[in-house]
């Protein structure tokens, strides 16, 4: 009986493990969810210091999803350590009304969550 209550945790531990490996997010998702967060934050930023094109400015991010997220793909470096991921995605832009951007995220349990974000 003691044996057996000695390898519970052990299998516990397993077992986390093996959940959190199955659920470490993929990069394909990350594209997704990073081009949906650098939409928001250009609409947030960009679009409305353009106040005079900021319909035309809101427009462009809106169809141009795919490009955002080719765009996110190319820029992006990705760091798995199996039962987690760490994103680095750094945009730089010599345009005059786009900043430079960059973002770090943490992937697990199918989740992602930014730990930072900031315009250069």
């Amino acid at each position: 009986m003691k044996k057996s209550k000695s390898i519970l945790p052990l299998v516990g531990l397993v077992g986390v493990g093996a959940a959190l490996a199955l659920t470490n997010p993929n990069q394909s998702d990350y594209e997704k969810y990073a081009a949906k967060q650098l939409n928001l934050h250009f609409n947030d930023s960009v679009c409305q210091e353009a106040s005079f094109l900021q319909d035309q400015c809101t427009s462009l991010l809106k169809t141009g999803n795919a490009g955002v997220q080719k765009l996110v793909a190319e820029t992006t470096q990705r760091k798995n350590f199996g039962v987690f991921s760490i994103y680095e995605t750094e945009i730089s832009t010599s345009l005059p009304l786009v900043p430079s951007y960059r973002m770090q995220t943490f992937g697990v349990f199918k989740t992602f969550h930014t730990y930072n974000s900031e315009t250069r």
